[in-house]
């Protein structure tokens, strides 16, 4: 023998909730504005401090020139955009050295030649001398000679400065700010 069960589900009230999830799921465009703003400033942030939740290695320029770290010319911090639809928002910058700043690594240059300029320091009686012995290095108008020389390839490691970085309390801002958004 079989006992049979019977279940009745009143599901009014989530089928309305469920609608009207879905129509605020539908028009995102002004909380991904917001979103958009968030993200924007949890970066330009980064440019602040020089660097979230630890400082960055302070670069050999701003060490020696005084200055903040990535932002001699601010051509790095004034390239971030943003960008936001009614499905997404976009923070990001289009320059090709970003990568290597944000992630660190190794940069490889190849040896070149190139021209050194001299100039003769007069010393009595003209006479033209080896580099090193007195000639100046010069610019080539005003140079007497010229020595072709090769440099050698280098590498410099790029220590890593995640500049597009955004921390647990941003995204904590932004899951809140979400939320608020499909609740209301």
């Amino acid at each position: 023998m079989s006992d049979l069960i019977s279940l009745k589900v009143d599901d009014r009230n989530a089928d309305a909730t469920l609608a009207r999830l879905i129509a605020k799921g539908e028009n995102m465009r002004p909380v991904m504005r917001e979103v958009n703003g968030d993200m924007y400033d949890g970066v330009m942030e980064n440019f602040d401090r020089e660097g979230r939740p630890s400082p960055w290695k302070k670069s050999r320029r701003a060490a020696k020139q005084g200055g903040k770290t990535l932002q001699h010319t601010r051509r790095l911090m004034k390239s971030i955009t943003r960008d936001y639809d009614a499905s997404s928002a976009r923070v990001g910058t289009n320059l090709d050295y970003a990568a290597i700043h944000h992630f660190g690594g190794k940069i490889r240059f190849k040896g070149r030649d190139r021209v050194m300029n001299f100039k003769q320091v007069r010393r009595g009686k003209m006479t033209f001398s080896r580099p090193g012995t007195g000639d100046r290095f010069a610019k080539a108008g005003k140079a007497h000679y010229g020595m072709k020389v090769s440099g050698k390839p280098y590498s410099v490691d790029m220590p890593a400065r995640p500049c597009m970085l955004l921390l647990d309390d941003d995204l904590a801002k932004i899951i809140k700010r979400m939320k608020k958004h499909l609740e209301d």
